[in-house]
């Protein structure tokens, strides 16, 4: 009997199973990148914020720090607001 040569056969299925794992890999990261342009509402986010004017004067200034310091932030701060956006 001829004894054949089957040496490389596992190296096939190893290949498949490493080409299926990249496969599975690119496409649950496709799936994320199209689910966060999904996600994407349209409505201005913290890194936005409005264009201000520069400050001119050092009268200026006194008065905006003057009302930041008058604001009450944790006092404003409305907690069951922030919960029901957390959620």
């Amino acid at each position: 009997m001829r004894k054949l040569n089957q040496d490389g056969v596992a190296h096939l299925g190893l290949i498949i199973v490493l080409i299926l794992a990249v496969a599975v890999v690119a496409f649950a990261f496709w799936r994320i990148q199209t689910s966060d342009d999904e996600a994407d509402t349209g409505e201005p986010t913290t890194s936005e914020v409005d264009e201000t004017e520069p400050i001119e004067d050092a009268s200026e200034l006194e008065a905006i720090e003057q009302e930041l310091e008058a604001t009450d932030i944790d006092g404003d701060l409305d907690v069951e607001e922030l919960d029901a956006t957390i959620e």
